[in-house]
């Protein structure tokens, strides 16, 4: 088959040239055409040879270099994908140095609120201890202050006297009936506002004694004759 295929090219190579072209002026040339061309057929056969290994060579290479690509992209795009991975590291890092940074501040400020309330707690504390000593300052405040005022009523009060109720009559005035004296001797002083009834209060007259409950001195004198009724503190025997 290859032997045809040589034949025919160089056959074709043959009526491709022109003898009466090249006789007058270059012959020899000519001459060298022709066997060239005869020759073509055992050199193209090699050279179909030679060929057809240097295109599976070809092939091969060029198979090669595609598998070089291929394995080039995907390295590519795995290095795209790394670098993708190393800046989501970088800015995980980066978050998670500002949340340590938030972290330390609360935790400072988490301190601070603790001393605050220890400090709180301390003058709650304090202030608990205050009122607590101020209560009890109140407390015996109320009680001095019942004291002084059972020793000022006693004051007030005089003497107690032991003979309250009817049969008693007027001994004595003294004064302007700033004073009056009973049958038994016992002296009584007379409020300020009712001096003006004392006053006209003759001796003899009957007196009842009572213990005046809302009145501003311990005791009531009431004249049964003149049906006066005034307050009267008592001062003792005379």
């Amino acid at each position: 088959m290859n032997d045809g295929i040589g034949q025919r090219r160089w056959c074709s190579c043959a009526r491709q040239v022109d003898p009466h072209r090249y006789s007058s002026a270059r012959p020899l040339m000519a001459c060298a055409v022709l066997v060239a061309c005869a020759v073509a057929g055992c050199v193209s056969r090699q050279e179909h040879n030679e060929l057809r290994v240097q295109f599976t060579t070809v092939e091969a290479e060029r198979n090669r270099i595609n598998d070089e690509l291929t394995k080039l992209r995907s390295d590519w795009e795995k290095l795209k994908d790394k670098d993708a991975t190393v800046a989501l590291v970088v800015e995980l890092r980066a978050s998670l140095s500002e949340l340590q940074g938030k972290c330390i501040e609360a935790e400072q400020r988490a301190s601070q609120l603790l001393d605050e309330a220890q400090s709180l707690k301390i003058e709650r504390n304090s202030i608990r201890s205050s009122a607590q000593s101020i209560q009890q300052r109140r407390l015996e405040a109320e009680r001095q202050l019942e004291q002084c005022k059972a020793l000022f009523a006693k004051a007030l009060r005089g003497p107690e006297y032991g003979a309250v109720g009817d049969g008693h009559w007027v001994k004595e005035k003294i004064g302007r009936g700033e004073y009056i004296l009973l049958e038994d001797g016992s002296l009584w002083e007379i409020s300020r506002l009712d001096r003006i009834d004392t006053a006209l209060w003759l001796n003899t007259e009957s007196i009842v004694v009572l213990e005046n409950t809302s009145g501003l001195l311990p005791y009531k004198l009431i004249n049964t004759d003149s049906e006066d009724v005034v307050e009267a503190k008592y001062l003792g025997t005379r």
